[in-house]
């Protein structure tokens, strides 16, 4: 096994102590130990601050200045610099769970096999089939999903150059992707393995994920179901394809992944309901678990003993030092979850609400206000971890207005969910255009484009009928 250097190991023992703070303190709160975990993930970041992409470097740069400052005027409590911390570890505690389970799916060949036969498809169901798998997939693989199933898209279409021209290629790249990134988007509005939903029901009280999980999965099928009619008005089946594989045999090779995601969430919902803590809490302690015992059952054929010799060698040799690459969406969502405690305190809401009642302002227009604006700020450089927390944190404490929790909820995911399928500057889009050879701003300013347009008017019309 390759020695791992000192200053690596320092990072992840940095990394595990953050992660372990968030662990303690969904069981009881111990505010006294925030100051020791905020400073080891500034210690970190210190330590990889020359890798960090500019976006990373520029929100924690503003997260620690706004911290700085409103500590110097006195402006931050410790109980708010505490809770801020709280989510800032949180958060983190959230990708490194979800990157040990990221790793043993990307290198397990049932997700492999899986991946093969939902872009195999014939074009009648190939663009349900890749929405409805990039759905599933993104449950265990996150981003992985995009760069596994977007580049198999590719792959697909390059096998077939001979077989058709150009022109039809450009069009199933374009649809191909379409259905890939608005199955993944529909994953994080209900999902509790996306972030998005974590950074949503965290500013959103007395809202929890059993609660909003049956209004966010109807979202998500609804948005998936919309993105399919279009694709259909766009382009028409062109006849009936014979040599299909039965559907029956497709959901089959599908079922495998299924059983294993609903058995993650079967034992996190017991999890939480033996401890009472929070479902996305137990969700996120049990998933590092079920994706170290995986990579130790794909050593099977080795024997037993074996097999736990070389997952052991795979997650310290490898999984472990390979959490450094996570060092920018670290950078950026605990920075973000940190911001989103700290700035609504800093405002009168009070004052702010007397104003905003003034103009006339009901509750839908407010929220349906917060939607444009954050999916026309998203292509232009803000993110909407930044834009959406801050947004319900505020919306959710204004004085003289009253939220419906599952209606902030409703804006705050769909809000996201369009800004991640548009911006050229979000993850989403630049790993999907990398996987497929395609610049992001085509991708997402002008294929998903119509689209994205299209919801928001049908959902700023839902709020303001529903409010």
């Amino acid at each position: 096994m390759t020695k791992v250097p000192r200053s690596l190991v320092l990072g992840i023992c940095l990394l595990i102590a953050v992660c372990l703070f968030a662990v303690v303190s969904e069981f009881r709160a111990i505010p006294g130990l925030a100051p020791f975990a905020g400073i080891a993930l500034l210690i970190w970041v210190a330590l990889e601050w020359r890798n960090l992409a500019l976006i990373a470097k520029l929100t924690f740069s503003v997260g620690l200045l706004l911290g700085l400052t409103f500590f110097i005027l006195g402006n931050l409590p410790p109980d708010v610099l505490a809770r801020a911390i709280g989510r800032s570890a949180f958060f983190t505690l959230f990708l490194v769970a979800m990157d040990i389970l990221r790793s043993a799916a990307m290198s397990s060949r049932m997700v492999l096999e899986s991946g093969r036969v939902i872009v195999n498809q014939p074009p009648g169901r190939r663009y349900a089939m890749i929405t409805l798998g990039g759905h599933l997939f993104a449950m265990l693989l996150n981003l992985g999903a995009i760069n596994l199933l977007g580049t198999m898209n590719r792959r697909s279409i390059e096998d077939a150059a001979n077989e058709t021209s150009p022109a039809v290629r450009e069009i199933r790249l374009r649809r191909m992707s379409l259905a890939l990134v608005r199955g993944f988007t529909a994953f994080t509005m209900w999902a509790p393995t996306a972030v998005t939903v974590l950074v949503v029901l965290s500013a959103v009280p007395d809202l929890d994920w059993y609660q909003f999980a049956p209004m966010g999965a109807a979202t998500a099928a609804v948005f998936m179901g919309f993105g399919w009619v279009l694709d259909r008005l766009s382009y028409p089946r062109r006849g009936h394809i014979a040599d299909a594989q039965p559907m029956g045999r497709v959901l089959l090779t599908l079922m495998p992944m299924a059983l294993l995601t609903s058995g993650i969430l079967a034992v996190a919902v017991c999890l939480s309901w033996w401890t009472g803590i929070r479902p996305i809490a137990a969700l996120l302690m049990c998933v590092p678990m079920f994706g170290m015992a995986w990579i130790t059952v794909q050593y099977g054929r080795a024997g037993p003993f074996r097999a736990l010799l070389l997952g052991k060698q795979r997650i310290l040799g490898r999984i472990l030092p390979d959490l450094v690459t996570l060092r920018s969406e670290i950078a950026i969502l605990s920075s973000a979850g940190f911001i989103a405690v700290i700035l609504p305190y800093q405002i009168d809401t009070e004052r702010l609400g007397h104003f905003i009642a003034g103009l006339g302002l009901t509750e839908g227009w407010l929220l349906a206000l917060m939607m444009w604006t954050v999916a026309f700020t998203a292509p232009i450089g803000l993110n909407p971890i930044i834009s959406v927390a801050v947004s319900v944190e505020i919306l959710a404490q204004l004085a003289g207005f009253d939220f419906n929790p599952y209606m902030l909820a409703f804006v705050g995911i769909v809000t996201w969910g369009l800004a991640t399928g548009i911006s050229p500057f979000g993850a989403t889009i630049r790993v999907t255009g990398r996987s497929i050879n395609k610049p992001p701003h085509e991708v997402g300013l002008n294929w998903n484009r119509a689209f994205t347009a299209y919801v928001l008017i049908a959902a700023t019309a839902v709020l303001i009928f529903l409010n």
